[in-house]
């Protein structure tokens, strides 16, 4: 019998593409442990990963519903397909997410396996803050569970008391455990970015305009309104503001376009969402600024988006709120500016502030400086790895 250790990773999710899982698997299976990923049905295939690909069956509400109990059909299914590849043991569960963790259990049990849960966000204040999200499409689906978020606070706990070890990706997010008995079990691995990956790029000259950009999914806790809003506040023959990944049509696309027409606002570019992603980083390339402008929620307090690490990792000064995670990264790397969370004039003065080459460059140098040392994905990395030796030694 091969004395390689084999995880599994569950994903309730599409793979690829995952920042996160992808980060994960390469440093575990470049330290000799051999991953396969459970995901559904869609994303893209790649000889780096091996991948099982399984049916959501009875659609999105049976797959949300069952996620907090018994999925026997599931678990077969999966069994019977790692089975079709000679694998009969599993030595560590992975679950990305809480959504399946009672799944998880279930393969954990059946593989006497060690288990370890990789909570990506706080997920009951994710479907708190939806509940009142329009009625359209997945959304009325998700709110039909996010009524009833206290019961995944209750589920999440039970969990983590259950499972061997946690990940969370703030100190923010493993804080809200800090009076529970399982709170030793978890572990910061950040989304953090591996500096040789990511080359710094030459801030552009400051000419006429200061070009600030976000890039990224697009939702209502996201703040893009405040950054909108902002331009009503600031010399707009002096700033270009991009949002990239709009999708035409939908609610926020709406959304933005009333308030670029309310506010006679001629200086923001609404872009599509982009698939090529390096056609996407172009905006962010020709800007002098990226932003995460976060709405002050339970979510965004402890939660923390790879974008901030990728703006650092290519050397662009930021523009943030002041949530918890992003204001406590930023002041300590000093690559850019905070603005109070909800404030468009805050953030119109912090923006007007920033209008200088001479402090935007020293922003950009700390910025890649952090990525390269206390921001590194070296260090999450090494974190990753010491749990796993750790569990399995």
């Amino acid at each position: 019998m091969s004395d390689e250790k084999v995880i599994l990773m569950l994903l309730n999710q599409k793979f690829l593409p995952d920042i996160r899982v992808e980060q994960e698997c390469d440093a575990l299976e470049d330290r000799g442990y051999r991953v396969i990923i459970v995901a559904n049905n869609d994303g893209v295939d790649s000889k780096e990963y091996e991948v099982v690909r399984v049916d959501p069956h009875d659609g999105l509400s049976k797959r949300y519903n069952r996620s907090l109990r018994s999925n026997p059909k599931l678990q077969k299914e999966i069994i019977e397909k790692l089975e079709a590849l000679d694998v009969h043991r599993i030595d560590v569960v992975h679950v990305h997410d809480l959504l399946w963790s009672f799944l998880g259990f279930q393969l954990k049990d059946y593989y006497s396996a060690k288990m370890v849960i990789d909570l990506h966000e706080n997920y009951p204040a994710m479907l708190e803050a939806v509940r009142n999200k329009p009625q359209k499409k997945v959304w009325n689906v998700i709110r039909k569970i996010a009524g009833r978020h206290k019961r995944f606070y209750r589920y999440e706990e039970k969990m983590l008391e259950k499972t061997d070890r946690f990940i969370v990706v703030v100190n923010e997010a493993l804080e809200r455990f800090v009076h529970k008995s399982f709170h030793q079990k978890g572990v910061v691995v950040s989304n953090t970015k591996n500096p040789s990956q990511w080359h710094l790029d030459e801030l552009p000259a400051l000419e006429d305009k200061l070009i600030v950009t976000y890039m990224g999914t697009i939702q209502d806790l996201r703040g893009l309104d405040t950054a909108i809003e902002a331009m009503n506040y600031i010399d707009q023959n002096k700033v270009q503001l991009n949002i990239v990944g709009v999708v035409r049509g939908d609610v926020h696309h709406q959304k933005f376009s009333d308030l670029i027409k309310r506010f006679k606002i001629k200086n923001v570019n609404l872009v599509e969402w982009q698939t090529n992603e390096e056609k996407a980083f172009d905006y962010i390339k020709k800007s002098h600024i990226g932003i995460v402008p976060h709405k002050d929620t339970a979510l965004t307090q402890t939660t923390i988006p790879h974008k901030l690490f990728m703006y650092m990792a290519i050397g662009r000064p930021v523009l943030v709120s002041d949530v918890s995670p992003l204001k406590r990264v930023v002041e300590d790397a000093k690559n850019g500016m905070v603005f109070k969370a909800d404030d468009p004039r805050d953030m119109a003065s912090c923006l007007t502030e920033m209008h200088d080459y001479d402090a935007l460059m020293n922003f950009s140098k700390n910025g890649r400086l952090a990525a390269e040392t206390t921001y590194s994905w070296e260090k999450d990395k090494a974190r990753l790895l010491d749990l796993y030796e750790e569990l399995l030694c």
